[in-house]
């Protein structure tokens, strides 16, 4: 889907997690054009006002669905570790270094730092006018997160 939407200009640029995307690589079919450590969480829910207010107790059963299956999934390392060979085409090592390495936390909470880290990248890209980045709790919605300062 990511390089459908880049072929149909959609999407300018994809970015994906190193290790889902390693197999795509190995075959040929994605090139990297640049590596970066990232100062935030590599899943963020979005979602708008009208949907915050209407359904904001559905969206905190998900979060705490989401953190039962994420406990469960870590829980079963030997047979996710073999879906991982399967879908992604990743080595034995690879899927086990990479479960090893993730944390998932799952929470109706973000860090101002990374918050302001990624409103800062989407200046310098261009996808944010100059100048616009004020406080980020006001692009929070605070009946469901809370911002934390780290």
């Amino acid at each position: 889907r990511a390089e459908e939407a880049v072929c149909r200009d959609l999407a300018q640029s994809v970015l994906w997690e190193k290790r889902a995307a390693s197999g795509l690589v190995v075959c040929g079919e994605w090139d990297i054009v640049h590596a970066q450590l990232m100062p935030w969480p590599s899943l963020l829910m979005v979602a708008s006002k009208e949907s915050v207010y209407s359904k904001g107790g559905a969206i905190r059963n998900f979060i705490e669905f989401a953190r039962n299956a994420c406990m469960e999934f870590k829980e079963n390392k030997d047979l996710e570790s073999a879906r991982f060979l399967l879908r992604f085409g990743m080595s034995e090592k690879d899927a086990c270094e990479w479960l090893g390495g993730t944390t998932w936390s799952c929470k109706c909470e973000v860090e101002e730092n990374a918050l302001l880290e990624l409103l800062r990248r989407l200046e310098a890209a261009g996808h944010m006018p100059c100048g616009r980045i004020a406080d980020p709790r006001r692009l929070i919605a605070r009946e469901l997160v809370t911002v934390v300062r780290v």
